[in-house]
């Protein structure tokens, strides 16, 4: 048989009823599938058990033996406790009310009032018996938990637990299940309308896991429908009955289209059963409310409000009062919409609020697309596609007050069932549910300041930080350096090289290194820069260990070289690296397939790049650094007679062209600002400025690396962390941070950096 047809129990019942058959009955009998044996002594009971097992074997039935129960001296069974001595009421069936916990405040104690007052009608002297209760809900009254409260609740409960209240189920008549979840329980209670009255056949409640605790609203009512249906099976199964919520939206349960997830689930198990769902008010879901919220934990008595009781039942949800959340954790336990139901009927200062609750209270007329029920205010926003498919059963937003409205998007960005989405899908979150003036404006702020947000998501827009420039005049006075490798090692034993740059002439040094240490490039700076071209005022360089360390400290402080650093993690501050890959890309067109012969053609690939012509020079680097453009090797002109020439060149003559060579270093630096204008002009249309001054927030990139060992995983670590306070402003493009404690952080590219905007949360 297909899982889930509404007539499949009464198919089931029909198979059962043939299966025992009359001729066994009454030591046998089924209703749907449970089968029940019953005899006078153990030995005829075995023979009756032999019989039906026996049947079910023909039948090629099986039995769950988890689910059975064999020789027993009493079971329940529909509501019943069925031993030797006859019929009793199953305690759990009033568990949830023989054990309901005493009030231990005002809350909780209007509460009970309002489930005892629903069944007023079949408690004697109904007034009376709950005046010593009533009586704590006097202004200028004390709480005092005494003999005669006491007595008194204990009294109420024997009532609702005892006839005319609680009576036997009648299966000829309709069920009606009325079903209700808090953020801490859920409660639902069996009951059947006798000529108009309404009588009780069993309460049930339980408390929620701490996972159905971070379910939304919504899921956490239907998963109150869904385990009440399965609680009262025995009753429900193969009859049609009327499921009665507070939640309006479970109306849709039993025509979901294409569902998923736990919803889907549920769907799915409730199928096989016949029933309608009806809406009811807050104000009259008192009995199942309140067998829900048992599980909610008590204030100190000395926090309880003050209050008046005016001798009627209220509505148990104008009764709650706006707590304080402190964290995100506390809002996804409590589900999405919970909070914004507290705060929305909380009392408010808000005037505006107050001003349009009294004008539409008094002139509806006036305000056609408002209303105002039990005390809440609601203004009519259909959704303009969804109404064109649908009728739109959220087209009347509950309007928020001033100081809940805060904690509402907080509840809505913020939780896992929101995730922290942007700006639009927030809003229309929100706005599903709720209205109030300037809506988007609050979320867009919002989520502008969100911590989390800032910290995880990186900027949807152009990269930051403009093309900068470092200008130098003349030779040698500029050196940039870099570390190239490792390599496959050589015949020779090299792994790395050391290249060295002039950054006016762009004159390159390349020196293949063993080992990349700091005593080795001090020896190399020495001999190639120092004792050649002389020490140069600047030396820059990246931040790893091998320029970083007390050689290289020590070799610019004996010179008076001023040693910087480009920012961590931008490489493309130093110059060097355009260098790098000129020259690897001269090695891998030069080795073909051997490998380890890259350390042999150093030479000739430095003499390639420094006699080559540079765009920017408007010459070779070797022309800037000498006057002539060094001789090629196998050259066509006659080397001899270049030769004497020179040498028979008068010193004036040589003395003339230097000169000359300098008005040509002139026009280099004019050359090299050309360039670097037209180079900036294309970078920069891909780029955006960003600028921060001295004292302003901001969050630092970090760079994290997976790693298995640790189970951290880069792709899920926050993008941000900080905040950090600008110290010092090096450039456009560089600053310096300190962190809260004043530490200083270092220098940091404006890419690594976003402004930071504290949190609207307290």
């Amino acid at each position: 048989m297909p899982y889930g047809f509404t007539g499949a129990p009464a198919t089931f019942q029909r198979l059962l009823d043939h299966l025992i058959g009359p001729e066994i009955d009454p030591q046998a009998f089924a209703y749907l599938d449970d089968i029940v044996v019953v005899t006078s002594t153990f030995e005829e009971h075995l023979q009756w058990l032999k019989r039906v097992l026996d049947r079910i074997r023909e039948a090629e039935l099986t039995i769950n033996p988890e689910k059975s129960k064999f020789c027993r001296s009493q079971v329940r069974y529909l509501g019943f406790l069925v031993q030797q001595d006859g019929l009793s009421v199953d305690p759990e069936k009033t568990m949830s009310i023989v054990e309901y916990p005493p009030p231990r405040n005002i809350k909780q104690l209007r509460r009970f009032i309002g489930m005892a007052s629903w069944y007023r009608r079949f408690i004697p002297q109904c007034a009376t018996q709950l005046e010593p209760l009533t009586r704590l809900l006097r202004k200028n009254n004390s709480w005092e938990w005494g003999d005669s409260q006491k007595a008194a609740f204990e009294s109420i409960k024997e009532c609702i637990t005892s006839p005319p209240i609680l009576a036997c189920p009648k299966f000829e008549l309709p069920f009606v299940l009325q079903t209700d979840a808090s953020s801490v329980g859920i409660g639902a209670v069996l009951t059947q309308e006798t000529e108009g009255v309404e009588q009780v056949i069993a309460f049930a409640s339980r408390a929620l896991s701490e996972t159905e605790r971070k379910y939304a609203a919504t899921e956490q009512k239907c998963l109150a429908v869904v385990w009440a249906i399965k609680k009262f099976r025995p009753y429900l199964e193969g009859y049609k009955f009327r499921v009665i919520t507070d939640h309006s939206s479970l109306r849709w349960l039993h025509n979901l289209k294409n569902p998923t997830g736990r919803l889907a689930r549920w769907a799915l198990e409730l199928l096989e059963y016949n029933y309608t769902i009806e809406h009811r008010k807050g104000a009259l879901h008192h009995v199942p409310d309140a067998l829900s919220r048992i599980y909610e934990p008590a204030r100190e008595i000395g926090a309880v409000e003050e209050g008046t009781y005016d001798g009627e039942t209220r509505e148990v949800g104008e009764m709650y009062t706006v707590e304080e959340v402190d964290t995100d954790e506390e809002i996804c336990a409590l589900g999405i919409g919970a909070i914004a139901e507290t705060c929305a009927v909380a009392l408010t200062t808000d005037n505006w609020y107050n001003d349009r609750v009294r004008e539409v209270g008094e002139t509806p007329r006036k305000y056609p697309g408002w209303k105002t029920e039990n005390e809440r205010l609601y203004f009519k926003k259909p959704n303009r596609v969804v109404s064109q498919v649908v009728e739109d059963l959220n087209e009347w937003k509950l309007v928020v007050p001033k100081e809940s409205r805060s904690r509402i998007i907080r509840e809505f960005h913020n939780g896992p069932q929101a995730g922290h989405l942007g700006v639009e899908k927030t809003y229309h979150r929100v706005a599903l549910r709720y209205f109030w003036p300037r809506m988007f404006k609050d979320v867009a702020e919002y989520v502008r300041r969100c911590d989390t947000c800032q910290r995880t998501k990186v900027e949807q827009a152009a990269p930051v930080g403009l093309m900068g420039q470092r200008t130098t005049e003349t030779p040698w006075k500029v050196v940039a350096s870099d570390i190239m490798g490792p390599f496959p090692k050589s015949k020779n034993g090299y792994e790395y090289i050391l290249v060295i740059q002039d950054l006016f002439t762009k004159w390159i040094e390349c020196y293949p290194l063993r080992k990349a240490t700091g005593k080795k490039i001090r020896e190399i700076l020495d001999e190639a820069i120092v004792n050649r071209w002389g020490a140069p005022h600047v030396l820059l360089t990246d931040n790893g260990t091998e320029f970083i360390n007390r050689e290289l400290k020590a070799f610019a402080q004996e010179r008076g070289i001023a040693h910087t650093t480009v920012p961590p993690y931008h490489p493309q501050a130093n110059p060097v690296e355009r260098v790098n890959r000129v020259i690897k890309t001269m090695i891998t067109a030069f080795l073909a397939e051997n490998h380890r012969e890259w350390d042999e053609h150093l030479a000739e690939f430095r003499f390639a790049y420094n006699t080559a012509y540079h765009t920017s020079l408007g010459t070779s680097p070797a022309f800037l650094n000498f006057g002539r453009e060094p001789q090629p090797v196998n050259a066509v002109r006659d080397r001899r007679e270049t030769n004497v020439a020179i040498g028979e060149a008068l010193p004036l003559e040589w003395r003339t062209r230097m000169e000359k060579v300098q008005v040509l270093r002139e026009w280099v630096v004019e050359n090299l600002e050309a360039a670097h204008q037209k180079q900036a002009h294309y970078y920069n249309l891909r780029r955006r400025d960003r600028q921060f001054g001295v004292g302003e927030l901001v969050l630092k990139r970090q760079h994290v690396l997976s790693s298995a060992a640790q189970a951290i995983s880069a792709k899920l670590a926050a993008k941000f962390h900080g905040p950090f306070t600008v110290s010092r402003v090096l450039s456009p493009v560089v600053y310096e941070l300190q962190d809260t404690n004043g530490r200083a952080i270092g220098k940091i590219h404006v890419k690594d950096l976003k402004p930071y905007v504290t949190c609207l949360d307290p």
